[in-house]
């Protein structure tokens, strides 16, 4: 893709397809693509020898993938002025290299394993070149599989699936949430900050006053009748300047005490803004110490600062000097009392530039609906992650429905918050228990088992305890990778995780051990599957692939696992319920040398018995 102004040259170079030939449900709708200049015109080419141009009819924008790099050159058309590719997170662009002697920057760029809407800016002196692309998914259906995980991960936990600051974002809309987080506030904010400042500049620029009644010294022949504190200053014959007759009444001072109404900006209205103002600075504060603390964690740990965390600690900290600076204007000078309790004014609903003031602030006391269009810009976690905390609660719900338990799920799935994110917590905390039919049942997410060789730790953790016999447990991986080479279709009949991926769970049920009553260590892992992404119409063959043999013979395998395609998880899981701890204590086929063991035992023991 060559996009051509008259300040700058970019280029962008990649391949024409970069997904795979799985999940193929939706490529016809055409990619999101925009590129616009401050000034002049732009014109937009490739796809081929003949190209295509953005102002062509039948011009379809190129499509980007996540998981994919790409190379990206820009030329400054001005000479001795480097461009500069602009962007909120400051990884997309940290590998392009500066050749200083061309005017040009060069180098690669990945997405990562971010989809959605990008937006970056490239600039060349005062002059602007904006482009947004569209950034598609290598393994799952976008507008199916990938919106319907979203779903049901902010069905569970919304905060989950937010991140303030990634390479790509998605359009959202706010709604009344009884579970608003932090980061949901946050997200907002950086949303509605450039519209609130501005209607409070306005505020600012045209205060509606409002009148108090004060007291001053007033010429003699201004004083109303109805001043009742003017006609004691009369009688007590108190006051200043000279004195004058004033005929029936006796002496009095040509100037004496009375009310008089003034004009004040230090209205109830007033009160609520700056009080509004002020928490909002309070609470970025907070939040930006405590990014600022885990900076410095990492610097004591000897840790290098990520970039990506140091640009949002500097984004918010911009963000909060702006709404200190709001506090300084004209329009809340004396004012400090906060508002009165209960207020309510129509002025701050209906007033030009007060109601969209109160409009944005109301707004900070919603959350995000994430799986809704709207005019809030949030990013998303990146897909592996959204993919492995969907596999935990996924999981927890199939056996929520094998079982008949009934619970709200946020409240079974315990979460670590930190300022800037909502992850699953990990380890035995994050622990959900059932009943079933043969005993009890615990889903634990990402627990460490030490080991004499390392430490093993499996996402999910499936624990089988039964009364006088020893925990057995069973692994799950959540792999967000699909290998569809035609080695691994000869291999397993169909498209499968990479081989590491299952051999990991080989590894788990071989390592992991735990001490036993007596002291002897002993291997509680019994069976494994790697969950992965594969759609329903791309696994028809699953039963009969060499997958679901190994599995069922070896204990050890992998189940295509999409919001399109829960059938064999759950099927799997309804399996393992069902078995007696005879049935499932049994691991797989038997080491060769136990097994031999096990037949000189039996043979010994009848040879006693004849004796």
């Amino acid at each position: 893709m060559r996009i051509v102004t008259s300040f700058v040259t970019l280029e962008i170079r990649g391949p024409r397809q970069a997904r795979s030939e799985i999940n193929r449900e939706n490529l016809n709708r055409p990619p999101f693509f925009t590129a616009a200049v401050s000034s002049g015109e732009v014109s937009v080419r490739g796809g081929g020898q003949s190209g295509w141009d953005i102002s062509d009819e039948d011009f379809q924008a190129p499509s980007f993938f996540e998981d994919t790099q790409y190379k990206v050159r820009l030329k400054s058309l001005v000479p001795g002025t480097l461009p500069k590719a602009i962007h909120r997170d400051p990884l997309l662009f940290q590998s392009l290299d500066a050749y200083e002697d061309e005017d040009a920057l060069t180098g690669p760029f990945s997405f990562g394993r971010q989809v959605g809407l990008c937006t970056f800016a490239v600039q060349v002196g005062r002059e602007i070149l904006n482009i947004t692309l569209e950034v598609f998914p290598t393994k799952l259906d976008y507008e199916n599989d990938y919106d319907r995980l979203l779903l049901d991960i902010s069905s569970a936990s919304r905060a989950l699936a937010l991140e303030y600051m990634r390479a790509t974002y998605r359009s959202s809309s706010h709604t009344d949430v009884s579970d608003g987080s932090q980061l949901d506030w946050l997200i907002l904010l950086r949303n509605e900050a450039i519209r609130l400042e501005a209607a409070v500049r306005y505020v600012d620029a045209h205060p509606q006053r409002s009148l108090s009644r004060g007291m001053s010294f007033r010429r003699i022949e201004k004083v109303r009748a109805n001043d009742t504190r003017a006609r004691k200053s009369i009688m007590s014959q108190s006051g200043i300047g000279a004195w004058t007759e004033i005929p029936g009444v006796g002496l009095s001072r040509r100037a004496i005490r009375g009310i008089e109404p003034l004009e004040t900006l230090d209205t109830p209205e007033h009160r609520w803004l700056r009080f509004s103002i002020q928490a909002i600075g309070q609470q970025l504060a907070v939040i930006e110490q405590k990014t600022s603390s885990d900076i410095e964690d990492l610097v004591r740990r000897h840790k290098g600062v990520p970039l990506r965390l140091a640009a949002e600690r500097d984004e918010i900290s911009q963000i909060a000097q702006s709404f200190w600076e709001l506090l300084d204007l004209p329009v809340f000078t004396g004012v400090t009392s906060p508002p009165p309790a209960g207020f309510s004014s129509l002025q701050m609903h209906t007033a030009a530039g007060y109601g969209d003031a109160y409009r944005s602030i109301m707004v900070l006391r919603q959350g995000l609906e994430v799986t809704s269009p709207g005019d809030n810009r949030h990013s998303v976690s990146d897909l592996h992650e959204l993919y492995e905390a969907w596999c935990y609660i996924e999981v927890v719900r199939s056996v929520l429905s094998i079982t008949g338990g009934e619970c709200e799920l946020s409240e079974l799935l315990q979460t670590n918050n930190s300022a800037l994110s909502v992850r699953l917590r990990k380890g035995i905390r994050s622990t959900v228990t059932f009943d079933h039919d043969h005993g009890k049942l615990d889903i634990s997410y990402n627990a460490t088992f030490r080991g004499l060789t390392g430490s093993q730790k499996p996402d999910i953790v499936l624990t089988f305890r039964r009364d006088t016999w020893p925990d057995l447990i069973v692994v799950l991986d959540a792999k967000y990778r699909v290998d569809a080479t035609p080695e691994m279709l000869d291999r397993f009949d169909m498209p499968a995780p990479p081989a590491d991926a299952i051999n990991a769970l080989h590894r788990y049920r071989d390592a992991i051990t735990l001490l036993s009553a007596t002291g002897d260590r002993t291997r509680p892992v019994v069976k494994g599957a790697a969950l992965y992404p594969l759609g329903f119409g791309d696994s028809s063959e699953y039963e009969k692939s060499r997958l679901a043999e190994a599995l069922s013979s070896l204990g050890i395998g992998a189940i295509p696992f999409l919001p399109n395609n829960k059938g064999y998880v759950e099927g799997w899981l309804r399996s393992l319920l069902l078995m007696k701890p005879e049935e499932l204590s049994q691991p797989g086929p038997p080491f060769s040398g136990t097994e031999h063991l096990h037949k000189q035992a039996i043979r010994s023991s009848r040879g006693f018995r004849n004796q």
